[in-house]
């Protein structure tokens, strides 16, 4: 990919509103154009969020394989156990079910009334809260409108669940109107710092947070990304950079918030399928091994041996990348 973005799925560049020009002379006689509606109608993708699209919409081979191993409906790496690998070796839906549930639950959304799914992608995740909490309104906002269309497709008829175009960082709702916040796996695409300015906004007082994310080990783990192997997993992904946990307690500490919990998942998320993507990686390039991994799993038929040799350096990079990164949950409460 030739082309990166900070653009989440969920938001968009801001646009500058041009000068305004001198009227032009209005014809009596012409019928009047009724004002677009931007909320009903979203403006279409710019380029760099485009760019962001493309690393979902399966033009990456990564996640191609990724989608023949078993990606359902979340977008999210997974939630990892050791018995996965001899009972479901691709099964990937299972372990990122098990991951929304996890993030899910920190919530502790029981006697919340609004919720708000920020980065909601095909909506899985906000369909789990929504019927895990009937009394809880659910607000789910994402920027692509492919992603919102599938979503209210999917889910759109649950009673307690809304799904919207919306942005991360200009969040569509008013201030103090929300109990909860959750953001899963997405916010390493677009400005962190505005969209936590922006969840505090829509926060009532003791109001909680949970955003789960890469993040660096330290300072010096940025230097990865100017790395042949970053380049790679920058254009794989989409992104240009991480933040330490450091600088997300931080922020959130000038904010107002206060860190309620910190879950490091690392060694069950990001360690855990990398070990997995590696193995099957190595294993497409022996043919003996590709024609035993085909068997137990036709899709992976549609792979040519220059697919497998381009995956097997998209592992080697991802595995040197996530050496510098830590998985981690944070949970932030409003401070009254």
């Amino acid at each position: 990919m030739s082309q990166r973005s900070t653009a989440s799925p969920d938001t968009c560049p801001s646009q500058k509103v041009p000068t305004a020009a001198p009227r032009p002379t209005v014809d009596e006689n012409a019928v009047p154009t009724p004002p677009p509606l931007a909320r009903i109608h979203p403006s279409p993708l710019t380029q760099a969020c485009a760019a962001t699209r493309e690393a979902y919409d399966g033009s990456s081979l990564t996640f191609r394989l990724l989608r023949a191993c078993g990606w359902g409906a979340f977008l999210n790496l997974g939630f990892f156990r050791a018995v996965d690998w001899i009972l479901r070796p691709f099964r990937l839906d299972v372990a990122q079910e098990r991951l929304a549930k996890r993030s899910i639950e920190l919530l502790a959304i029981k006697g919340a009334r609004d919720c708000v799914d920020v980065a909601c992608g095909r909506g899985r995740s906000s369909f789990r809260i929504a019927m895990g909490n009937p009394s809880a309104n659910v607000e789910a906002i994402d920027f692509l409108p492919d992603n919102v269309s599938a979503a209210q497709f999917l889910y759109g008829n649950t009673r307690n669940l809304h799904y919207r175009q919306g942005s991360a960082e200009s969040l569509p709702f008013a201030t103090e109107s929300q109990d909860r916040v959750h953001c899963l796996e997405a916010a390493f695409h677009f400005d962190r710092a505005a969209f936590l300015r922006e969840a505090y906004r829509i926060l009532r007082p003791g109001g909680l947070l949970v955003v789960v994310d890469f993040n660096f080990k330290t300072e010096d783990s940025r230097a990865v990304l100017s790395s042949p192997e970053g380049e790679i997993v920058r254009d794989i992904w989409r992104f240009e950079d991480f933040w330490t946990t450091d600088q997300y307690r931080e922020e959130a500490t000038y904010l107002g918030f206060q860190a309620v919990e910190e879950h490091d998942w690392t060694e069950q998320v990001t360690a855990a399928i990398q070990r997995r993507f590696s193995f099957i990686c190595w294993a497409g390039n022996k043919k003996p091994l590709r024609r035993v991994m085909t068997l137990c799993n036709p899709l992976l038929a549609g792979f040519t041996p220059g697919d497998w040799q381009t995956l097997r350096t998209h592992a080697a990079a991802l595995d040197t990348v996530r050496h510098e990164l830590r998985y981690v949950a944070l949970v932030l409460r409003k401070l009254a």
